[in-house]
């Protein structure tokens, strides 16, 4: 197990190079909130890291952890999530739930977290599956973040699966979210090679070097997923540890010949086969229910 100290020491050589990722965008303020799905494999951490490189649009330079009970642990950043201009959600979702909890209770932890002030924001951007989806009993996840937050003048997520998608673009900064992708014509072969490199990584890869067997799969579990830490603090050193890990295996290079380890090969066999929908004060009514975008997000 890991000491304190140990966690702080594996950390001290990255508080620079995150500084440096978390430039954000002048003006507008960004959070990107995740969860326990953090663990199940490299993507959450894909989609943490894209969030504070990407190249248009809003970035997230605030990073939020949900802990089990609802609350959150910020990460990165100094702004409080009430204070937001911009929400980005990353986590592995289903119809009805994030990561095995009901959308309601995820929905009401952020919003005791914001504040009964807070009342909307610019925009919240759900890159989760399905949250634009409904199972006949429960509203979506959108709907219900639109219903806590009302003036949010753009809500946008999929109706089936999200991931991001490059098209051909090597790089994950410029890479976009999309829905129900699929891999590019003539690319499945290397696609699976890569992904399989990736997922042997995080399962089996292990921190020898300083005197533990966990692989990062395991160590995020163990201590981040299951909480067996000390206090929040303690939590945010692991969590950090983990993200800065996945960035250096994954994210800091462009693979261009094989064996391809990379998170910039990931998106770039990706293409997109939905848009998102799309509703929010920003847009008009629509009493059908069948535009999109649309103002109120309640028909799905």
């Amino acid at each position: 197990m890991f000491s304190r100290k140990t966690r702080k020491g594996l950390l001290g050589g990255v508080a620079l190079t995150l500084a440096g990722l978390m430039a954000g965008e002048a003006g507008a303020s960004g959070g990107v909130l995740f969860d326990k799905s953090l663990c199940s494999n490299s993507l959450v951490a894909m989609g943490v890291y894209w969030a504070g490189i990407k190249t248009s649009g809003v970035q997230y330079s605030n990073q939020y952890y949900m802990k089990a009970n609802g609350d959150l642990v910020q990460v990165a950043g100094s702004d409080a999530i009430g204070n937001l201009d911009n929400l980005l959600i990353v986590a592995h979702g289903s119809c009805g739930s994030i990561s095995g909890q009901a959308n309601k209770d995820f929905v009401d932890s952020v919003k005791r977290a914001a504040g009964d002030d807070k009342k909307g924001f610019d925009s919240i951007s759900a890159l989760v599956c399905q949250a634009a989806a409904n199972d006949g009993k429960q509203s979506s996840l959108l709907s219900m973040l639109q219903d806590a937050f009302p003036t949010t003048k753009v809500l946008e997520g999929f109706e089936g699966k999200a991931s991001l998608v490059g098209a051909g673009n090597v790089m994950l900064s410029s890479a976009v979210m999309g829905g129900d992708a699929s891999v590019m014509d003539g690319e499945i072969a290397e696609a699976r090679v890569n992904a399989s490199n990736i997922t042997n990584q995080w399962t089996e890869l292990n921190f020898r070097s300083v005197g533990s067997n966990f692989t990062l799969g395991e160590y995020c579990k163990f201590f981040i997923e299951e909480e067996f830490v000390f206090d929040d603090d303690d939590l945010k050193d692991s969590i950090n540890l983990v993200l800065s890990m996945s960035n250096r295996l994954f994210g800091d290079k462009v693979n261009d010949l094989p064996p391809y380890t990379s998170w910039n090969q990931v998106v770039r066999y990706r293409k997109s086969n939905s848009d998102p929908l799309r509703c929010g004060t920003d847009f008009q009514d629509d009493p059908f229910g069948m535009d999109n975008p649309r103002k109120y997000c309640k028909h799905w």
